[in-house]
């Protein structure tokens, strides 16, 4: 992502618990870095884990965006 006004962006990944089927939280690597990574759990049916991108910058106002990515780990 990138802010048309060269804005310092900041990064926060994070997991929507409440809207996965997985029951339990990965471990989110550099989750205030620009890319994210985590090992998919090991699962005994098709599970989604939810995370969300915030992106903030530093411009005033302050803006901030997010996406979500939704992953399906299969057994």
């Amino acid at each position: 992502t990138m802010d048309p006004d060269g804005n310092k962006l900041s990064f926060k990944w994070w997991q929507y618990k409440e809207a996965d089927s997985y029951d339990a939280l990965v471990k989110l690597q550099n989750p205030s870095a620009d890319q994210v990574s985590f090992m998919a759990p090991d699962v005994s049916k098709p599970e989604t884990i939810h995370i969300i991108l915030e992106v903030t910058d530093n411009g005033s106002p302050v803006l901030k965006s997010y996406q979500r990515i939704i992953i399906t780990a299969k057994p």
